[in-house]
């Protein structure tokens, strides 16, 4: 296969070089030494000339990589991939990590999941970063059976009561709303979530007047100054508080208020 050499940048241990269109390959130095920007090539040939320098330093760059935490295969191959080692050679490696293990997707989604649920994340939210560091489902599936359905409810409690306290301005049905959103994007299921919600708001005993009474003063000033009629105005602030938990009494009287 014939290629154009558009550019050879030489590093410390090795070469970059751009071919055809887009295209990088990183070669030993040795090689791009032989090789001159603007002129044609065989890419088969260099690949094979390459494979053996090209193998020990993917080898080199995974171990180096692998020391610092331990990563899934899918996060190896794109480390190596994005310093343009020959695909051949990146997978060979992988291989052999696998192989000898140092790398082990269900090792590592064991002992992520296992810090995961220490820091008070959901099922849903787990499988998700797992996914994205490209571990398979089955593996995935595997990993959370150590989630059990009690551990999951109990996180879910604990991270609702946690989250409750930083909204105890919001009114029940406005804070039910937002823990219900809460829970899911720490991912929770809802069955795991919907008791400890329902708990924690039937031990409310906070009054909202004055958060409802400033709430709809602002509300009914927007309406009046988009021209709405008055009985366009009153449908809709009730219609509003009404289903947010403000009670029709409190918005009858400022409604009242508005108009005199």
């Amino acid at each position: 296969m014939t290629s154009v050499i558009k550019g050879i940048t030489m590093k410390r241990d090795c070469a970059l070089i751009d071919y055809d269109e887009g295209n990088t390959l990183l070669i030993d130095r040795k090689l791009a030494a032989t090789l001159t920007p603007g002129r044609s090539f065989d890419l088969t040939a260099l690949l094979k000339d390459n494979e053996e320098f090209a193998e020990k330093y993917a080898m080199k760059t995974a171990l180096d990589y692998l020391s610092s935490a331990m990563h899934t295969a899918f996060q190896v191959r794109k480390k190596l991939s994005d310093k343009a080692i020959q695909r051949k050679c990146v997978e060979k490696t992988i291989e052999k990590l696998e192989n000898r293990g140092f790398i082990n997707d269900l090792t590592f989604s064991e002992f992520f999941v296992e810090t995961a649920v220490t820091m008070g994340q959901g099922a849903s939210l787990i499988k998700r970063k797992l996914k994205e560091k490209g571990v398979a489902q089955e593996t995935i599936d595997k990993a959370l059976l150590a989630y059990t359905p009690e551990d999951r409810i109990n996180n879910a409690a604990d991270f609702i009561i946690r989250k409750n306290s930083s909204l105890k301005k919001y009114p029940p049905k406005e804070r039910r709303d937002k823990l219900i959103k809460a829970a899911v994007s720490r991912g929770y299921a809802m069955s795991e979530a919907i008791n400890a919600i329902d708990r924690v708001l039937e031990e409310d005993t906070g009054d909202y007047t004055q958060y409802f009474t400033d709430k709809i003063h602002k509300r009914i000033a927007v309406l009046r100054n988009r021209g709405n009629s008055d009985k366009a105005l009153r449908s809709a602030v009730l219609r509003e508080f009404t289903a947010k938990g403000a009670p029709k009494a409190l918005i009858e009287a400022l409604l009242s208020e508005e108009a005199e």
